[in-house]
């Protein structure tokens, strides 16, 4: 891609990257560690014509996705049983958008977005609300 100064890579995070999730712990680091990942090499891209892009998915039907459910701690599912998941196609076509758009960062739905462009601000009241439940 760089030889040829063009080209595009989307790096899949999730939506646990962008807010710590009792009992995803491992998951929830690995995934925030893409969002630098992404970053350093869209930094060293720069110029390059290769756009680097990283999105982050929310709970996706799959068949993985079915058998987490049946593992997933009470504090986890408080957090993250609001929302439905999304069809494997609605993800799917919405990463394909992004890099058609050569979007930086693609995110899914109200919560995500707003934790992705608002997540300093919110996460202190998200802790809060955790630590009342416990």
């Amino acid at each position: 891609m760089k030889s040829r100064g063009q080209g595009a890579i989307m790096i899949v995070s999730s939506g646990a990257a962008l807010i710590g999730i009792p009992g995803y712990t491992a998951y929830c680091a690995s995934k925030s560690a893409l969002t630098g990942f992404a970053e350093a090499l869209q930094a060293e891209s720069v110029g390059d014509g290769v756009t680097i892009s990283l999105c982050f998915p929310p709970d996706t039907e799959t068949p993985q996705f079915e058998r987490e459910l049946a593992k997933r701690p009470a504090q986890a599912r408080a957090l993250m049983g609001a929302a439905p998941p999304w069809k494997a196609n609605a993800v799917a076509e919405k990463i394909v958008r992004g890099i058609d758009r050569r979007s930086k960062k693609v995110y899914f739905g109200f919560s995500i977005t707003g934790l992705g462009l608002f997540g300093p601000l919110v996460k202190p009241f998200v802790a809060a609300w955790f630590s009342r439940r416990r």
